[in-house]
């Protein structure tokens, strides 16, 4: 796993403009304004916050489960520092997306690979040269590389991202074209 994704809700609309200077004056913290919002990250952690005027947030960037919370707990703190909320109480944080990155260890040819893997794959080279697949017996996307690498983006832990991998690998290991 490389990347865990939080969805969060402070549950209070927010004047961005307003809060921006006083995160600001935090000293271990970096701040900035995007279109969407603000992109908040801290010292020593490995998520990065993004706040919508909303109350709405995410977490990316985070290397585990561990993290991600970690991260979430200096962000409500730092909320409740800053006067936009009493307590954590009314706020939520769930894991809305995980990331893995895989070696599969072999070259692959992706023409190939595409037709063994049926209507649950797209392979358009002129535009993105992996094949994109999806299958339907596991809620993810994976994209796979001539090279054997392999990016999963799910909602789901590592035992079903293990039998997908599976799947694939022995699909590949199957193909008398490798």
């Amino acid at each position: 796993m490389v990347n865990v994704v939080g969805s969060g809700d402070i549950n209070c609309e927010l004047d961005l403009d307003l809060i921006l200077p006083a995160i600001k004056e935090e000293t271990t913290i970096s701040v900035s304004r995007t279109n969407q919002g603000l992109k908040i990250e801290f010292s020593g952690r490995t998520g990065t916050v993004s706040l919508y005027r909303s109350g709405k947030y995410t977490i990316m960037g985070s290397a585990s489960e561990e993290e991600l919370y970690r991260t979430n707990d200096c962000f409500l703190e730092l909320c409740i520092e800053l006067g936009i909320i009493t307590d954590a109480d009314n706020t939520s944080l769930h894991v809305s997306n995980y990331v893995y990155a895989v070696e599969l260890d072999e070259n692959v040819n992706l023409n190939h690979l595409d037709i063994l893997l049926g209507e649950e794959a797209e392979y358009e080279p002129e535009q993105f040269s992996y094949v994109v697949y999806r299958p339907s017996d596991i809620d993810c996307t994976m994209t796979i590389s001539t090279s054997g690498k392999c990016v999963i983006n799910t909602p789901v832990g590592d035992e079903e991202v293990e039998n997908a991998i599976k799947t694939v690998i022995s699909i590949i290991d199957s193909s008398p074209a490798g």
